[in-house]
């Protein structure tokens, strides 16, 4: 036994060598025995929306000479899920990454030590919280719309996707968004509301001189928790050959059947406009470095043997 003090000890007994007393200096009676297991919860780290990371050390390992070190966590102190035990033979901090977990939730935990013989540790409960998740707001999934001087395209789709678990019963409720692109690029000649079941969607008129148009929805049973397009957009370039826009999008308002805001992402959509050989190599994979096209016969009207020969 170390006393801690150059003085002497007297009258030293116990029943073994992990329980001893003895009278110190003065008078004083000194007890020893050996710190049990210690095992110390620490804050959380890395949060996402699934994932978390837990952390903790082992402070003492009292008399077991292994110790088998977890986390307890849950969304409420009675816990419920373990992590896997990581043998230790030595105190020091360690970790470990949980997953499968519920954004914007508040979850408990604690660190665990497990000695065998040596008896069980918990430390005080912690918690953490995981992010908010978001919903994405997207024109054509994000993808370019290539077009000819000229040329057109419609369904290009307007899509809820990602929606958040928001819990039992609950969904996208509502929304309206807002759309702008350059007018001197493109024209949107019409936007019009997908057919979802149970679902109201307005569509605007697109406005061609200041480049905006909104769409709204809303339900009052049927809410969204699936990737849902609710609209449909058909637009024509004005645009000459290499000039380019993007359909932006943004959220006025997402909330789900209470009403409460749903937080969301948006991605819109790059429009160029190409040359015809060039759309047409884009669309074939040919490379446009390498594109000669002289003398193309083109047939007007109905009369097949009535055409013209255009060099290009």
């Amino acid at each position: 036994m170390t006393s801690g003090t150059s003085n002497f000890l007297w009258g030293v007994w116990g029943s073994s060598g992990t329980d001893v007393f003895a009278v110190g200096y003065g008078g004083t009676i000194l007890h020893y025995a050996p710190l049990g297991l210690a095992v110390t919860t620490s804050a959380a780290t890395g949060m996402t929306q699934t994932t978390a990371t837990l952390n903790g050390s082992l402070d003492f390992l009292g008399s077991a000479t292994t110790v088998n070190v977890s986390f307890e966590y849950g969304t409420n102190t009675s816990y419920g899920s373990t992590t896997t035990p990581e043998a230790k033979t030595a105190t020091g901090a360690f970790n470990a990454a949980v997953t499968g977990l519920t954004g914007a939730t508040t979850y408990h935990y604690r660190a665990k030590a497990d000695g065998g013989t040596a008896g069980t540790s918990y430390d005080a409960d912690v918690t953490f919280t995981t992010t908010t998740a978001a919903a994405s707001i997207q024109v054509n999934d994000g993808s370019t719309v290539t077009l000819s001087p000229g040329g057109s395209r419609s369904n290009i789709p307007i899509a809820i996707k990602n929606i958040p678990n928001l819990g039992t019963g609950n969904g996208v409720g509502g929304f309206t968004f807002s759309l702008s692109w350059n007018k001197d690029v493109i024209t949107v000649d019409s936007l019009t509301g997908a057919t979802v079941t149970g679902w109201t969607i307005l569509p605007g008129t697109p406005n061609n001189t200041s480049g905006t148009v909104s769409i709204t929805g809303y339900t009052s049973n049927s809410f969204l928790t699936a990737d849902t397009v609710v609209g449909n957009l058909s637009i024509t370039a004005v645009g000459a050959s290499g000039t380019s826009t993007t359909i932006g999008i943004s959220v006025t308002s997402l909330g789900d059947k209470n009403g409460t805001a749903i937080p969301s992402t948006t991605t819109g959509a790059p429009v160029s406009i190409v040359s015809m050989v060039a759309e047409t190599a884009l669309s074939t994979g040919i490379d446009t470095d390498n594109v000669a096209v002289v003398n193309v016969k083109i047939n007007r009207g109905k009369n097949p043997g009535d055409g013209s020969t255009v060099q290009i």
